[in-house]
């Protein structure tokens, strides 16, 4: 069942356009190119809807396992490291390569972030992020859908992560910063 959970999850990552734009075995994140689906709020100023934007995937195979007590001290360091060097490497790939030409902005929707009031939304605004509540467009059918392809993902590819969570209490929000930031806070 894990094997087809992971055939499936290639295939939408084909089908949408998620691609690797490094071959570092600690890189967290594939990306998307696409188009922002509303106006994206931000300090040094808005997004237009239809802006194009990089969307972050997190690259589950490059998750480092949840240990089974749940996550310690020693797990979020090493992840808080990787997802650094990710965006890191994401700046120097989107200074040097002429697909993400014009890019806007960089973030996505995220279960990362169980509430905007958690540690976890905090550790995302100091990694220089705005987080804003998610609405799925297709509403509570569309966010259905979402939070059983999201369950799947967790349960094949790192089922502690699934500890503690409950289904109908899944909700993501969208963290985003602009290209401009971006590019100056993890350039080099």
């Amino acid at each position: 069942m894990k094997a087809l959970i992971r055939s499936f999850d290639g295939l939408v990552r084909r089908g949408l356009g998620v691609f690797e734009f490094c071959d570092e075995p600690a890189c967290l994140f594939r990306i998307q190119v696409a188009r922002a689906a509303h106006r994206i709020e931000l300090p040094d100023g808005d997004v237009p809807a239809g802006a194009q934007v990089v969307e972050l995937h997190l690259w589950n195979e490059h998750i480092h396992p949840i240990p089974a007590s749940g996550p310690d001290l020693t797990w979020a360091r090493l992840t808080h490291r990787q997802m650094v060097n990710s965006f890191r490497s994401l700046a120097n790939y989107v200074r040097q390569n002429p697909r993400v030409d014009g890019i806007q902005a960089v973030g996505g929707a995220t279960i990362l972030i169980p509430a905007p009031e958690t540690g976890a939304a905090g550790l995302i605004r100091r990694l220089g992020f705005t987080v804003t509540p998610y609405v799925n467009p297709l509403g509570p059918v569309g966010e259905f859908w979402e939070n059983l392809y999201t369950w799947g993902l967790m349960w094949a590819f790192n089922m502690p992560s699934l500890s503690g969570r409950r289904f109908a209490e899944t909700h993501r929000y969208e963290m985003w910063m602009s290209a401009a930031a971006f590019l100056s806070r993890y350039g080099p």
